[in-house]
């Protein structure tokens, strides 16, 4: 099991935004992710991509690091 989920938001040229998954860790089967998110959500609300992150980038409270995530997210396009 990851210690962090994060689903962002990012821009897309024709849609406008799509959901994107950051799971930390690198250990897990991305495939099985994306179809149990589809299952789970449909197929409409369910993340786009779903990316791995070795460390989860955290604020002083536990809590994941959104700014630096979304830094992190545009150069991982």
């Amino acid at each position: 099991r990851p210690a962090h989920v994060v689903v962002m938001a990012e821009e897309d040229p024709l849609r406008g935004h799509r959901l994107v998954a950051i799971i930390q860790g690198t250990d897990f089967a991305m495939d099985e992710i994306k179809q149990a998110c589809r299952d789970t959500f449909g197929p409409l609300i369910a993340p786009r991509r779903v990316l791995q992150i070795k460390d989860m980038p955290v604020l002083t409270s536990g809590k994941p690091d959104f700014l630096t995530l979304k830094t992190w997210l545009e150069t991982h396009q």
